[in-house]
């Protein structure tokens, strides 16, 4: 077991080299696995972002890991949670203001009270470590802290946020020179953070509603399902792969009601299935129905469901393609 730094927080980790992955152990960010053949520099910006947005890695065990990378291997690992390289590019954002929203949303977790002065430096404009890593972790800059160009790009997300409009300045921003200035989430701001909250505008997501096959027969529907809706720039969220401990069907109908659209796949004609569809429909989702074409009779689907225009598939690339071009038709992107 080697000693090496953490990529998210830069901290002293243990390190295990495994055939087809490598553990990180760290007492800050728990434990988490990343897939030898995943370039780290290529992804660890994009795993900073959804770690902290996701708090994901918090409070992890060796019996509940996080792997980024290939999710081959998660029928092996059933109390693991696995999120692929794509995941994370879907999710990654796009334009600078996602990014300011992003930066926003982490900067009010971090600062949670109503008022509190965000500086990431001591008086005496040495690196407040512990600060500096978060709002590093947070704004989801690649630099090690304490360097120069750590503190400039934090600086100048605080100062983009300031002139947004996002944030305050309780000293004169203009005439800081050698200092750092102090600022505070304004009111407009606040306003922003509770849209973000309400809305799950930052991760733009995708309900999944389909028959789980222990034997693994609706596998490969489901990895074209998710890759369709990765592609068109969304996260795909089926709940036996979500980490938590809550009851299932409320979080069911929590991440229903984060999510732009719903895909519910009708094969084998599950209840829940239905359920999750007519859930969504009733708060005004966008749903989107599939089935593969030998499930797709008169005799099988309900009647509720029959006069939707649904996507009947042959085989995997066909609900792929098909699939694609109905979220870009329908879905529209905010």
């Amino acid at each position: 077991m080697a000693e090496q730094k953490c990529i998210f927080c830069k901290r002293e980790s243990r390190v295990i080299t495994h055939q087809y992955n490598t553990e990180y152990i760290c007492e800050y960010c728990g434990i988490f696995c990343i897939d030898i053949d995943i370039n780290i520099d290529l992804i660890s910006s994009a795993c900073m972002y959804y770690h902290i947005l996701n708090n994901e890695l918090y409070n992890s065990d060796d019996n509940n890991k996080i792997f980024f990378g290939d999710c081959g291997v998660q029928r092996k690992h059933k109390n693991h949670v696995f999120i692929s390289k794509e995941v994370l590019i879907a999710t990654y954002p796009k334009t600078f203001m996602q990014r300011m929203d992003m930066a926003l949303l982490s900067l009010s977790r971090l600062y949670d009270g109503l008022g509190r002065e965000v500086e990431p430096y001591t008086p005496h404009h040495f690196p407040s470590c512990e600060i500096e890593n978060e709002l590093r972790l947070a704004f989801f800059i690649s630099h090690d802290i304490g360097t120069r160009k750590c503190k400039l790009d934090i600086c100048g997300v605080l100062f983009f946020l300031y002139e947004i409009g996002y944030l305050t300045a309780i000293n004169d921003v203009v005439a800081q020179h050698d200092g750092f200035p102090i600022y505070k989430i304004s009111a407009k701001g606040w306003l922003r953070i509770q849209e973000l909250e309400e809305n799950h505008q930052v991760v733009p997501q995708a309900f999944i509603a389909m028959w789980f096959d222990s034997n693994g027969t609706m596998d490969l529907a489901r990895n074209k399902i998710k890759e369709a809706i990765i592609t068109s720039g969304y996260a795909p969220v089926i709940i036996d792969e979500k980490q938590h401990n809550n009851q299932i069907v409320p979080e069911i109908f929590y991440e229903i009601k984060q999510s732009t659209f719903i895909v519910a796949d009708l094969t084998k004609h599950r209840n829940g299935v239905y359920y999750e569809a007519g859930y969504a429909q009733a708060l005004d989702k966008e749903v989107i129905v599939t089935c593969r074409k030998d499930e797709f009779t008169a005799r099988k689907v309900h009647f509720d469901i029959a006069q939707k225009n649904a996507i009947v598939w042959k085989n995997e690339d066909e609900l792929y393609d098909k699939l694609l071009k109905r979220i870009e038709v329908t879905v529209k992107r905010k």
